[in-house]
């Protein structure tokens, strides 16, 4: 007979650990285990209150991979197990490998932020270099909008609205698609995005010399800057911390 106690953010507790031990103890059973499963170590003080295994996030992600990689999964287990996955994932508590592909990797997203802050001061627009866990790009215009990617979708230049709001009217009147009711610090209000899908046949972004891929980057700003003109509302909002540009 075993027990398993789940955790996620939560504390262990003391009495937690004792209580289950006494249940055990309780049940008749010859043989007993105790198992805590959590996202962070624990670091167990009390002999009483030790667990007679421990297993984090982590480790069952990565021996389900392993299973996955080594049997082949019915249809049903196989989706169960891939949505299991992506649940962690998203909860932030697996991470993928770290593989040689992070100097390259790093080394281009650096240029390609280069590069759009360049493209940005051809534009005429005042331009800073801006990033955070899920983001990097470029401000522009004070934080009015943005440029540049989300972590999760890499292959697609995001340009979108940040302080400054937009007429969802005008935009549909004009025929002007990617406006989009967002929830901010300062209250709800219309935003707008536009994204250049960087592996698209037409494209062909990396398959450019760096010349055509800033000609490429350039027309995409300059564009975007023009259509967000026509639908943008003259009063920016107020001027707090960076407010999250996820749609909701």
């Amino acid at each position: 007979m075993a027990l398993v106690e789940v955790k996620i953010e939560a504390e262990v507790r003391l009495r937690q650990i004792v209580r289950y031990r006494q249940l055990l103890a309780d049940s008749g059973v010859a043989n007993t285990a105790l198992i805590l499963l959590t996202r962070y170590p624990v670091i167990f003080g009390n002999a009483e209150a030790k667990p007679d295994g421990t297993v984090r996030w982590f480790h069952v992600a990565e021996s389900l991979r392993s299973e996955k990689g080594a049997h082949q999964f019915r249809s049903v287990s196989n989706y169960l197990s891939e949505q299991f996955l992506a649940f962690l994932e998203v909860r932030g508590m697996v991470m993928a490998q770290v593989t040689w592909d992070l100097a390259s990797g790093v080394r281009a997203l650096r240029t390609l932020s280069d590069m759009l802050y360049e493209v940005a001061v051809a534009c005429g627009v005042q331009a800073q270099q801006a990033g955070g866990r899920d983001y990097h790009g470029v401000n522009l215009n004070n934080r009015d909008y943005r440029v540049g990617l989300y972590f999760d979708r890499p292959h697609f230049v995001v340009f979108e609205t940040n302080y400054r709001p937009v007429d969802d009217a005008v935009a549909a009147r004009l025929g002007i698609a990617g406006v989009y009711e967002r929830k901010a610090t300062v209250g709800r209000h219309h935003a707008w995005r536009r994204e250049l899908n960087l592996e698209a046949e037409d494209v062909h972004f990396f398959a450019r010399s760096p010349a055509r891929q800033i000609q490429l980057l350039e027309k995409f700003v300059r564009e975007s800057l023009d259509l967000v003109r026509q639908i943008e509302i003259a009063a920016p909002l107020p001027a707090v911390e960076d407010t999250d540009l996820s749609e909701e």
